[in-house]
């Protein structure tokens, strides 16, 4: 306090250190966080280099798929299939022999 003639005395507190501790976050436990820290650089690039092309082949596979179903849903597409339904009609339409009309005479 601060008033004339009271003296207290105060002892400094001791601070505690804090103990360094590692633990695992979500996803990775300490054991596979210790493995990747000392994985070597080359096995590191390797393992970016199969990624890469794990995406690029599934990229392709994807990208055809959508060419497959963008191809049939085309309105050409459409068009073509629809002659073919009517092809057989239209065949027998064609392969009757013709009869004039009698408004004609």
């Amino acid at each position: 306090m601060h008033k004339k003639g009271i003296t207290e005395e105060v002892a400094k507190k001791r601070s505690r250190r804090t103990v360094k501790h590692q633990r695992g976050i979500v996803g990775a436990d300490l054991a596979a966080i210790a493995a990747k820290r000392n994985q070597t650089a080359a096995i590191r690039t390797q393992a970016r280099i199969a990624a890469i092309q794990k995406a690029k082949t599934e990229k392709k596979e994807k990208e055809s798929k959508k060419a497959k179903v963008r191809c049939a849903h085309s309105p050409v597409f459409r068009a073509l299939t629809g002659l073919l339904v009517l092809l057989p009609s239209l065949l027998v339409h064609l392969s009757a022999p013709h009869q004039r009309s009698r408004s004609n005479k």
